[in-house]
């Protein structure tokens, strides 16, 4: 494994593992966690802003930013294993559906838990927009290379 690849999979392993320990919670566990960040100030003032538009829970909302995260750290891996913008993003999207997938169904196996449909539409809108912006940065970083090097 290339010395580049190295920090982006630790990363990956680290997020695949608090998603994995997430995913297992006992459902008031869960619950509780959730109450416990919906009184955070930051996130009660962006549960009543974003109450203007959709009226979504601490844990729908919580599905949007884990996996936006989970985007996150897999479009910087694919950064650096792939050679194009789109292949990256491609990558990053089916894998990140794949784990999205993966995480409703096996709560199927979990007492107390359940798969949720609306769940994987959350997901979704979490690392789509992930894998967009790290899209158009290395599109942008790519443009400006060849700008900067004279390879119009």
């Amino acid at each position: 494994m290339k010395k580049s690849l190295l920090i982006p999979s630790a990363a990956i392993l680290i997020i695949l593992a608090s998603l994995f320990y997430l995913t297992f919670q006992k459902p008031e566990d869960t619950v509780e966690l959730s109450n416990r960040v919906a009184h955070l100030p930051v996130v009660s003032a962006f549960l009543e802003r974003m109450g203007a538009y959709v009226s979504w829970s601490v844990r729908q909302w919580a599905h949007v930013f884990e996996f936006f995260i989970v985007g996150i750290g897999f479009s910087v891996l694919y950064i650096f294993i792939t050679k194009h913008t789109w292949s990256m993003m491609a990558a990053a999207l089916f894998t990140c559906m794949a784990v999205s997938f993966v995480d409703q169904s096996i709560r199927i196996f979990i007492v107390g838990r359940h798969f949720d449909a609306f769940d994987l539409v959350l997901d979704a809108i979490g690392y789509v927009v992930a894998a967009l912006i790290f899209g158009a940065c290395r599109k942008l970083v790519s443009w400006r290379n060849r700008e900067k090097h004279g390879d119009k």
